[in-house]
């Protein structure tokens, strides 16, 4: 039987990425908040906040890497609409092909010795944390615990939307699981990254202004680069350019500001005051800034691939330089990416 690292490293989700000397761990944990009853009547009014967890594991050679259709569970037809809507005109077949691809997680996977890095993954309204998925398992073999917040309602028969309500609960659950973490096995509570996609970006930002504990900011195309984000930000009582010192990565598909959801680069030009990094990727769509780029084997096409493995490089590195102070890091985002043999990316950064 093939080594865990071997099976890793194969991975078909991986689209070419180089896995870390960690073999990848999973769990899932209902995390229990007390302080914001979900219903107001019943036995049990609690608001639960399913997170999903990947840790860097020690190899076992008697296990099976999990299947895809671990994370989706029962959310099978939601899955295969969200791949319809990227492109792809997948069969039952097909579904059942991808739902049974070997991912890079075990489950129950012994934890590595080492303290590591806190990594809190942002999704987009109503998107379930395996969309991110490849990303989270790569940060977790290059030594990181990677946890994964779900979009969970106020309060039953309240929506998210694209409203102050909805960033106030993302600040909140954001901050329910970094108290809840600081008893979690082999974590460094006190090197703490973020990253997030679509809405989650905007709670991102401003739990970092609450937080000087909060070491790196990732956004995948996320919220804070878009006009709706930064009027919700600026509406928050949490807003406060003076706190906005963390280092931040920003990636896109451009630095036109006119496209069917108008972007706004106010964040990141005028507000942002820490080291920052500006990151173009030519031809990305919105949802190539999550793992649905390298599950989609319908219509992907090998330059998909190909953008969707160097945005997870340099989150990788990003997250390597801001939060680990690794000189490597620092010099691989010293270099422009073209010296790198990148093409149709553009990277560009503020002291």
């Amino acid at each position: 039987m093939l080594s865990p690292l071997v099976l890793l490293a194969l991975s078909p989700f991986w689209v070419g990425l180089e896995s870390g000397p960690y073999s990848v761990g999973f769990e899932t944990m209902p995390l229990r908040d007390y302080s914001r009853p979900f219903r107001a009547e019943g036995d049990d009014r609690t608001r639960v906040l399913p997170v999903s967890i990947w840790y860097p594991g020690r190899a076992a050679r008697d296990q099976e890497p999990m299947p895809f259709g671990h994370y989706v569970g029962t959310q099978t037809e939601q899955l295969l609409q969200r791949l319809r809507a990227s492109g792809g005109e997948l069969n039952d077949e097909q579904l059942s092909r991808i739902t049974g691809t070997p991912t890079a997680a075990y489950e129950r996977l012994a934890r590595a010795e080492g303290s590591f890095p806190l990594v809190l993954f942002g999704a987009g309204l109503r998107t379930p944390t395996y969309v991110q998925s490849v990303l989270c398992e790569y940060l977790a073999s290059y030594g990181y615990v990677v946890i994964a917040i779900p979009p969970v309602a106020y309060r039953a028969g309240v929506p998210l939307g694209y409203n102050a309500l909805t960033v106030e609960t993302l600040v909140r659950d954001i901050e329910l699981v970094i108290h809840e973490m600081r008893d979690y096995p082999r974590v460094d509570i006190e090197r703490l990254g973020l990253v997030a996609w679509s809405v989650s970006g905007v709670a991102h930002a401003l739990v970092q202004m609450k937080n000087p504990d909060v070491a790196a900011v990732a956004s995948l195309d996320a919220g804070s680069g878009y006009n709706y984000g930064f009027e919700l930000l600026r509406e928050s009582l949490y807003f406060d350019p003076a706190r906005a010192v963390a280092p931040f990565f920003h990636a896109t598909d451009s630095r036109e500001t006119t496209s069917p959801a108008p972007k706004s680069f106010e964040y990141y030009d005028n507000v942002q005051r820490g080291p920052s990094f500006f990151l173009t990727i030519e031809g990305a769509t919105h949802a190539e800034f999550t793992s649905l780029a390298s599950i989609i084997p319908v219509n992907s096409a090998p330059e998909l691939h190909r953008r969707y493995r160097l945005l997870c490089t340099y989150v990788r590195r990003f997250m390597d330089f801001a939060i680990k102070a690794d000189p490597d890091a620092e010099e691989f985002l010293d270099v422009t990416p073209s010296r790198h043999g990148f093409e149709g990316l553009i990277l560009s950064k503020r002291p």
